[in-house]
């Protein structure tokens, strides 16, 4: 069995490449411990144990640096710099009242961090919020605040300020933060059966459910292929719909246990 050395360069998904970590793997395997991609050979580069292990340093910086892209950000102590990274809300202030429900929708740079938002309340007895669907519990106002944790660097947040009125309404099918247009009605998906706010006769807006019907599997269009599989007798509540389309809710599976998931 020949061992290699090399380093990895997922850079920003794997630790052992932020930290430029020389790994020692079997060369039938060469791949990262950590995250599985395919390692970068160092070649000529021995250790004498006992002795310092600079000269290994100063090759994966000079293999980093050689390939471009996210070496840039790489000296010969394996630190790297904080990486820019922006959030903003869709909305800065929302006025609801008590048992409505409303949208915020968050946007990153870069995107892949709008998968990684933290949501907050800082008043839940006024509003809570959960993947960004705010639900107005009683009179008062509330910051939602969404938070992201860059690997490198301060953490950034977008605020907005929701305003409760003291009466509820949820009558006359109308949706909070849809506004005009908004109805309440039913539709069969094929593989589930919806009831909530529906434009158009699609399903639109927060606040719907789903009855599973039949096992199916929902592509959560992460960039990796991942799905959810629901199945049969199984509901999704609170949801979210674009034009049809859904966007987020909460699985209640049949052994009690729930999952929240955007897509």
């Amino acid at each position: 069995m020949a061992i290699k050395k090399g380093i990895c360069k997922n850079f920003d998904n794997c630790s052992l490449a932020d930290n430029n970590e020389i790994q020692e793997v079997d060369s039938t395997e060469f791949k990262c411990q950590e995250c599985g991609k395919d390692l970068h050979e160092l070649e000529n580069v021995k250790v004498t144990p006992g002795k310092s292990k600079l000269p290994l340093i100063i090759a994966a910086a000079v293999v980093v640096l050689g390939g471009g892209g996210a070496g840039a950000y790489f000296g010969l102590n394996g630190s790297s710099k904080a990486e820019a990274v922006t959030i903003t809300l869709d909305q800065n202030e929302m006025k609801l009242k008590a048992d409505e429900n409303a949208t915020l929708t968050v946007s990153t740079t870069p995107e892949k961090y709008a998968k990684k938002v933290v949501w907050t309340s800082d008043n839940e007895a006024v509003a809570t919020v959960e993947s960004g669907i705010v639900k107005a519990h009683d009179k008062g106002t509330a910051n939602i605040t969404a938070t992201v944790q860059p690997k490198k660097g301060e953490a950034v947040s977008a605020s907005c300020q929701v305003t409760i009125s003291k009466s509820g309404n949820n009558g006359g099918g109308s949706t909070g933060g849809n506004g005009g247009g908004t109805q309440t009605g039913a539709k069969n998906l094929g593989w589930a059966n919806y009831s909530g706010p529906t434009q158009g006769g699609v399903p639109h807006g927060v606040g719907g459910s789903l009855k599973i019907t039949q096992s199916y599997s929902i592509d959560l269009k992460d960039g990796r292929g991942s799905t959810l599989e629901v199945s049969a007798g199984e509901t999704i509540e609170n949801t979210k719909f674009e034009n049809g389309r859904l966007r987020a809710g909460e699985l209640h599976r049949a052994d009690g246990t729930r999952k929240w998931f955007n897509i």
